[in-house]
């Protein structure tokens, strides 16, 4: 009789399984497990970073430090996700996302509106990886790369919002 198929098992399953080190690697690359979406993590990832700002409530300059700080955080993390799990940037690594946003939120700031708009031209450039962010993402495939290239994004984003204000602001 022949083995039953076993089912895939998700790629991050052994940071879960690695104790304390291997779920504190998980919870910050996935953002406390936004990036363990089935549909669009990194969607959600950014969405989940835009609802930390939202709840927390503090002045959006103090989100460019965040931003910073998340991204130092995300090459050192993200590298050991990609060791534990011998994965080469995963759809559930969702740092880099959130990252992204804090840095555009940082800079611009703004009300709902605004925050909306950075969410979807940030997600619109993250995903069409246009010069130099697809060059990044190709090129390195280690923390520093995963991070970098939703970074390139996030410039995009800004230099397309500062010349969109005008029409976005209140």
């Amino acid at each position: 009789m022949a083995e039953p198929k076993r089912k895939h098992q998700p790629g991050w399953l052994p940071l879960a399984r690695g104790g304390p080190d291997g779920l504190t690697t998980l919870l910050v690359v996935t953002c406390g497990g936004a990036g363990l979406s089935p549909f669009a993590p990194g969607t959600f990832g950014t969405f989940a970073a835009w609802a930390v700002a939202w709840m927390l409530d503090v002045p959006h300059h103090t989100w460019l430090a965040v931003g910073f700080a998340a991204f130092v955080l995300g090459v050192v993390y993200t590298d050991r996700a990609h060791a534990a799990t011998d994965t080469e940037d995963p759809g559930w690594i969702v740092i880099d996302e959130a990252a992204a946003w804090w840095t555009c939120y940082g800079i611009l700031g703004g009300d709902l509106l605004m925050q909306a708009a950075i969410f979807f031209v940030f997600r619109l450039f993250d995903i069409a990886k246009p010069p130099p962010v697809g060059w990044i993402d190709r090129r390195f495939k280690n923390g520093f790369g995963v991070m970098a290239d939703d970074l390139a994004a996030a410039g995009w984003t800004i230099a397309a919002l500062l010349l969109l204000r005008p029409y976005i602001a209140a």
